[in-house]
């Protein structure tokens, strides 16, 4: 992901954006759905609508139903699984800056941070499953987020990925403070945060201290949080430019400013000019950690085991696989005994599951829906969902068959799919 994935796809959409902006985003329904976030409950799904086209002056933040969603696609007896959808699924909505991506929850799902590149802002989002969402404004009834004191506001542009490192509850287990990080498509610095409610105003949101990843790194495409032994390291993808060209690297280093880079060259390794994507697979018992990747010329999937040297951890490159079109971002499906990775290709609209050892596809979702950008797994129930970001809908996904066996099945969808453009056939 990232500056932005959908670059050609923001190209075409430059074409019409001659006309201004429209006030009223909708709220029961996606714009351009990129982020996914399921709470920690399972019954409630966070998206975020983009109004990446700039037809709207915001974007939204919309929970769905996922227990309504889950009844109405087992009643649907659509011959084309396709052709299931459930409307009136959105419960809630808040207001957003246009241009947002990937939300996080905290642990127990009270809090949710969101970045949003419109205003290069990170926003603090209170969340009850039943009452909805609470930015602390309000605009014609409905919450508005990115507003101060519940937003930060950034020094640089385009903040994409947020990671929550720690989250302080009271004696009554009331949330007070969430520690976290943010990275961004155009600067090599890493932020670090905090969302403190015991402070008053603006103090609320804070940077708390940064971590310089180096002059030739021009962008971060993607984190994920590796803990072992105590520890919590950040592994970064990201970009580079140097006088010998373009490159990707993988960075590892602590939440700290005072953070020691390790460094691994993927383009020297395995010939990539660019990441997508990033998690991290923790090993069982004595097994290493292991780092997924995404790679973009040639489009790949990368397996890296982390070794955990007394200089810190370090990667080592384990295997290297050929990928489906475009592939876009990463999630992490524990089925019992069974690990998959789950992989969205928005070139090849396909969805596919793969085993993290071997990086063999063993399923495969393909056509259900145009553009599939992120995808999100559900803690509780065996389900998947995938933002069609061209279709302004959400696939659902069955992660088992009927006797509890990993299997992909595609369920239907939330939201009936924008039309195709018309391209001259008939």
């Amino acid at each position: 992901m990232r500056v932005h994935p959908l670059v050609a796809t923001a190209a075409i959409l430059a074409l019409a954006g001659c006309e201004p902006p429209a006030t009223g985003v909708p709220l029961d329904r996606p714009v351009y759905p990129t982020g996914l976030a399921v709470h920690p409950r399972g019954d409630r799904l966070a998206v975020v609508s983009s109004s990446f086209d700039s037809a709207y002056e915001d974007g939204a933040l919309l929970l769905a139903d996922l227990d309504l969603v889950r009844d109405e696609l087992a009643q649907n007896d659509a011959a084309d699984r396709r052709d299931a959808i459930v409307e009136g699924a959105y419960v809630k909505a808040a207001l957003l800056p246009p241009f947002g991506d990937r939300p996080v929850f905290t642990s127990l799902g009270e809090r949710l941070l969101v970045a949003t590149r419109g205003n290069n802002l990170v926003s603090s989002v209170d969340v009850d499953p039943d009452a909805g969402f609470s930015c602390g404004a309000v605009e014609d009834g409905t919450p508005r987020c990115g507003k101060s004191p519940q937003a930060l506001q950034l020094p640089e542009n385009d903040p994409f990925d947020v990671l929550v490192l720690t989250a302080v509850r009271a004696d009554d287990g009331l949330l007070t403070r969430v520690d976290g990080v943010v990275t961004l498509l155009s600067s090599s610095t890493v932020y670090l945060f905090r969302d403190d409610r015991e402070r008053a105003g603006a103090a609320q949101m804070q940077i708390s201290g940064t971590v310089e990843l180096g002059d030739a790194v021009t962008s971060v495409r993607g984190t994920a949080l590796r803990t072992r032994n105590g520890q919590t390291h950040v592994v970064a993808a990201v970009e580079s430019f140097s006088t010998t060209g373009a490159g990707a690297l993988l960075v590892l280093f602590l939440p700290s400013a005072d953070a020691t880079l390790s460094t691994f060259d993927v383009t020297t390794a395995m010939g990539a000019l660019s990441l997508r994507d990033v998690l991290v697979v923790p090993g069982v018992g004595a097994e290493p950690d292991t780092v997924i990747a995404v790679t973009r010329g040639p489009d790949a999937i990368v397996r890296f085991e982390v070794d955990d040297l007394p200089a810190g951890p370090a990667l080592r490159l384990a295997g290297v696989a050929e990928s489906c079109a475009m592939p876009t971002s990463l999630a992490l499906a524990t089925l019992g005994s069974v690990t998959r990775v789950l992989v969205t290709c928005q070139a090849s609209g396909t969805i596919e599951a793969l085993d993290p050892r071997t990086l063999m596809t063993t399923d495969a979702v393909r056509f259900a829906g145009r553009a599939p950008y992120d995808v999100a797994v559900n803690p509780v129930v065996a389900e998947a969902y995938v933002s069609f970001f061209l279709d302004d809908s959400i696939g659902v996904l069955s992660l088992v068959d009927a006797t509890g066996a990993p299997r992909f099945t595609f369920l239907g969808r939330i939201g009936t799919p924008k039309p195709k453009p018309e391209d001259g056939r008939e």
